[in-house]
């Protein structure tokens, strides 16, 4: 990405702040930072990988995006820290997450493919290597991420966090319920930990969509429930390909802010863990921007691209990092 990136995730992390959260809680403020301000602080915080000490520190030397938050002081660690453990709750970022979201044609409602998956996160400070050189035993249990994607577009649509390790089979329901009514798709991928006759019958029956589910069977014993076994035979590898998509966004989570959480309460990190998703589709949608204003230096709009001759480009068409 350019080095004006930073400013446009900035500026798009202040606007979605503003959409989510009023100026101010009461008339009894001290009206010295806006909620926004502060929310989107914390976005920026997360995007960078600081700590709240770095944070204040980074906040001091940079004029500019303080400019763009039109913040006049610097926010201190303790400030940083009381708002997020105070006014984050999992109902805004829950809204964060759908206002992060681009707008979509209700047209391709039946045509649009969200794939599932779940990864695991790191509870502690420590390294690996350091565990492994002082002789630790690895943690019992850690945070488990669960998250539905939007293939084309590569964007998280709906995300739930608690406790692992646990099986996938119990996940798949609020998480396609959750992710239907933020984005209405018509076909879902998952991996075999999702395979179970139940979820078949949740998708296709009470969400009226195509679940695309790789059966889970032993060799020489093939699924024998409805759902399972007309899957297991005919079953759609081409659209199926698909779902290694959300292999990529775990990997560029964890890749880029990091796969550990810095949070000391479980309840906080699982709050930690659901902001990830939005700081990852702020810093998505501008990497997309960044790349359109650079590969193709023309007039945009409604983020297609207008040639002179009516062809249009998509730019999500290809899979970018």
């Amino acid at each position: 990405m350019k080095d004006q990136s930073l400013l446009l995730v900035a500026q798009r992390a202040y606007h979605l702040a503003q959409r989510a959260m009023p100026a101010f809680r009461s008339k009894f403020s001290k009206k010295t930072f806006t909620q926004p301000q502060l929310l989107a602080a914390l976005i920026l915080k997360l995007y960078l990988r600081h700590s709240y000490r770095e944070a204040e520190a980074w906040w001091v030397a940079t004029d500019t995006i303080r400019g763009i938050l039109q913040l006049r002081l610097a926010p201190d660690h303790s400030t940083l820290c009381w708002f997020f453990h105070h006014k984050v709750s999992d109902r805004l970022v829950a809204r964060l997450l759908a206002l992060s979201l681009p707008p979509y044609d209700p047209r391709h409602n039946r045509r649009r493919v969200v794939a599932v998956d779940s990864t695991g996160f790191e509870a502690g400070h420590c390294s690996r290597y350091y565990r492994w050189r002082t002789g630790r035993r690895r943690q019992r249990g850690w945070p488990k991420w669960i998250l539905a994607v939007w293939v084309r577009r590569q964007l998280i649509c709906a995300q739930r966090a608690h406790a692992g390790p646990c099986g996938d089979f119990d996940e798949l329901p609020p998480i396609a319920l959750a992710a239907k009514q933020a984005l209405p798709f018509g076909r879902l991928l998952g991996d075999a930990g999702f395979d179970s006759e139940r979820n078949h019958r949740f998708c296709r029956e009470v969400l009226g969509i195509q679940s695309i589910i790789a059966p889970f069977a032993r060799k020489g014993c093939p699924p024998r429930t409805p759902w399972r076994r007309r899957l297991a035979r005919r079953f759609p590898r081409r659209v199926y390909g698909r779902r290694w998509l959300v292999e990529t966004v775990i990997s560029v989570v964890k890749r880029k802010f990091g796969d550990t959480l810095t949070a000391r309460t479980e309840s906080r990190q699982y709050r930690q863990l659901l902001l990830l998703g939005v700081v990852y589709n702020v810093h998505r949608r501008t990497f997309v921007a960044v790349l359109i204003q650079t590969q193709f230096p023309l007039r945009i709009s409604t983020g297609l691209l207008d040639l002179g001759n009516r062809t249009r480009v998509d730019p999500y068409k290809r899979t970018l990092p």
